[in-house]
């Protein structure tokens, strides 16, 4: 590739998020401090009376516990000034004191004259807050200068880990020629130059087994390793007019790849196609940097089990055929990691089976790139990377209601190129990684322009400040 992959998505429309852009309300948190959550609502339709301001634990309405339910008392001068409205339109209310010291989501909705609940902004809150700084110095895992094998032997993806059959750990953090790193631990992990897919580069529209990557590795036994990947296919293929670079023109799909070596080989069941999108490539479609054609589904997270089921986070970005394109980070899951056809998506609602269907875009995640199930916090935890902010986390108590992003922070490292985080901890036993603790590795990608691009790692500590201690 000639630039990062990752990029790609700013130009989109991006969905997802607590707030409504046509509510009816006009509202705001103001955040939790000393155990206590305030913030205003009121209702422009009847901007004098108060609303009702309910507050739902671990979930939104529906599925989230009703803690509590009471009307909007507090004088806001600040509010009233602003708007011009009279009124009492502020509230504050104390987290349960059984609450305090263990971290829970808070969510807060307001109800006017029409009586429907709306979603507060900037709900939902997390409680106690919990934060993510590093605690160590960057370290190396690959150095393009000295470790490639060859010139486009690249840390191109999140960096995944599972343990074999034989006890070694087995990293993948590799470009769409995939090679992988093995060790007796995570630490010690080194390059190996064998191939272990090189792509099929099959120009076929459809067939989506172009450029692949090996994305999302999972196994049972050690010796069966399943392999979701990330298989792109070009508009430059069958279209002249696509001149510039190869993402300009650039649909993706989710396919299949199973090693029943342990991971030293891997290929391509006869149903093999997770997702993909139906619109076949118009030569019609605009094709250059200014204007690009980019739509199907992409990368994502690695797998964890929950509950008897496999789930992984991806990208789906609507089709041409959608007026104004969007994209979001949707959650499918499936009971047979095994069977390409058996995965379901969520639509908002519930699940679905479907390869072709378009998805519920979960709100507050953005460009996610890593799931596990956090010890600590006793939450899932995804890391992403925006590349104007750098790294964030959100935690989850069910991989579909996900807490506003937070940074994740890096003194004195240069976020400006270091895309594909994941986090991976030395100390999990699990066979594929799938849990993190209070202090694992964040790992990613620092690209020094081009191919020049390193594998990297830096050892975090999640802390929240009201039970650390103690």
């Amino acid at each position: 590739m000639k630039i990062l992959r990752f990029i790609f998505f700013a130009s989109l429309v991006v969905c997802g998020g607590a707030a409504d852009a046509e509510s009816s309300l006009r509202s705001a948190s103001d955040g939790i401090k000393n155990g206590q959550l305030s913030g205003w609502a009121f209702d422009p339709a009847n901007p004098s009376a108060s609303v009702t301001v309910s507050i739902y634990r671990d979930g939104p309405k529906g599925s989230g516990a009703l803690i509590g339910s009471f009307p909007t008392t507090v004088m806001r001068p600040d509010v009233n000034g602003h708007f011009n409205v009279t009124g009492a339109h502020g509230f504050s209310w104390k987290v349960p004191a059984a609450d305090q010291n263990r971290l829970h989501m808070w969510y807060v909705y307001a109800a006017g004259a029409g009586e429907n609940d709306e979603q507060v902004n900037s709900s939902p809150l997390v409680h106690p807050a919990i934060t993510a700084t590093e605690i160590g110095a960057p370290q190396a895992v690959f150095t393009y200068a000295t470790d490639k094998c060859e010139r486009v032997d690249i840390p191109d993806q999140p960096a995944r880990a599972y343990r074999d059959a034989y006890g070694n750990v087995n990293l993948i953090a590799s470009h769409y020629i995939a090679r992988r790193a093995i060790g007796r631990t995570l630490d010690t992990v080194t390059h190996q130059c064998p191939i272990i897919h090189p792509s099929d580069n099959d120009p076929t529209f459809g067939a989506f087994r172009y450029h692949e990557w090996l994305q999302a590795p999972y196994t049972i036994d050690g010796k069966t390793i399943y392999a979701y990947m990330h298989s792109e296919w070009y508009g430059e293929l069958v279209d002249r007019s696509c001149d510039g670079d190869m993402i300009d023109g650039w649909v993706n799909a989710i396919a299949l790849a199973i090693s029943r070596d342990g991971g030293a080989s891997f290929n391509l069941p006869n149903d093999y196609l997770v997702r993909y999108p139906v619109t076949p490539w118009n030569k019609s479609f605009p094709c250059n940097s200014s204007n690009p054609t980019r739509y199907g589904d992409f990368d994502g997270t690695n797998i964890v089990f929950k509950d008897g089921y496999y789930y992984k986070l991806f990208r789906y970005v609507t089709e041409p055929s959608v007026l104004e394109q969007q994209s979001g980070v949707c959650l499918m899951r499936t009971q047979n990691i095994g069977d390409a056809s058996a995965w379901e998506i969520w639509n908002g609602h519930g699940y679905i089976r479907s390869k072709t269907s378009s998805c519920a875009f979960i709100p507050n995640l953005v460009d996610v790139a890593s799931v596990t199930y956090n010890t600590y916090a006793k939450m899932y935890v995804v890391v992403g990377y925006i590349k104007a902010r750098g790294f964030y986390f959100a935690v989850s108590p069910d991989l579909i209601n996900w807490s506003t992003r937070m940074p994740v922070t890096v003194n004195g490292l240069d976020t400006s190129n270091t895309p594909y985080p994941s986090l991976l901890d030395s100390a999990d036993t699990s066979r594929n990684f799938e849990r993190t603790g209070q202090e694992p590795y964040l790992y990613y990608t620092q690209s020094h322009g081009g191919l020049n691009r390193d594998l990297m790692r830096v050892q975090i500590k999640f802390s929240d400040p009201a039970s650390d201690g103690k």
